[in-house]
């Protein structure tokens, strides 16, 4: 694992995780902890295809790419196959991120502390979980979104939606017109006021 520029401002140790693509599957997988010197191990992975998560890499920074054996892994996953890898695994960390807060209002233009406000990425990029992020308003309806990866978004607030439900793409299509485009760029830092999308108004 390498740090892309400077390395966080706070201490970070993360660590590497394969999570099984497997649908519904959230738990199971392999995680190694990154050494000082920047390299990790993952033991004991079974055969199949997984997703990479990096855990606990500072708040402020992203994953830029993760090569196995040179090809890129980090939009589809990898594969193990026949007890072997590819290669080496190589990620690259970034903190040139974007941040993004704001407040979530509802009809009458009052500030809502009930809701997920949720970041979900364009295009082709959909199928990249890990670009993907959520959180809830403070008690002010205030919200913020730390260590964003740049590109294009649409920012979403739903009073109510179960969990990874904006994942599916026919849930996602009958809420296109409600989500608000935006674009992150390398250290920016934007603000956004979003429109609460009622309880009432959210199909199953």
């Amino acid at each position: 694992l390498q740090w892309e520029g400077s390395a966080p401002a706070k201490e970070a140790t993360p660590q590497v995780h394969l999570q099984p693509k497997e649908e519904g599957v959230y738990f199971g997988g392999t995680a190694g902890e990154v050494k000082a010197e920047g390299r990790f191990t993952l033991k004991n992975v079974a055969d199949g295809d997984y997703r990479l998560h990096v855990f606990d890499r500072s708040e402020d920074c992203y994953v830029k790419s993760a090569r196995l054996g040179g090809e890129d892994v980090l939009p589809d996953g990898l594969t193990i196959a026949a007890g072997k890898a590819a290669g080496a695994l190589e990620v690259v960390i970034s903190c040139a991120s974007g941040t993004l807060e704001g407040a979530v209002l509802n009809d009458q233009q009052q500030p809502v502390t009930e809701a997920r406000v949720v970041l979900i990425p364009e295009g082709e990029r959909r199928n990249q979980d890990h670009l993907f992020e959520s959180t809830s308003p403070d008690q002010y309806g205030h919200f913020i979104m730390k260590g964003i990866a740049p590109g294009d978004y649409k920012i979403f607030a739903w009073e109510n939606v179960e969990h990874d439900a904006y994942k599916d793409p026919e849930f996602l299509r009958r809420y296109e017109d409600a989500g608000k485009p935006i674009t992150v760029g390398e250290g920016s830092k934007l603000n956004v006021q979003l429109q609460l999308i009622p309880a009432d108004k959210t199909q199953p």
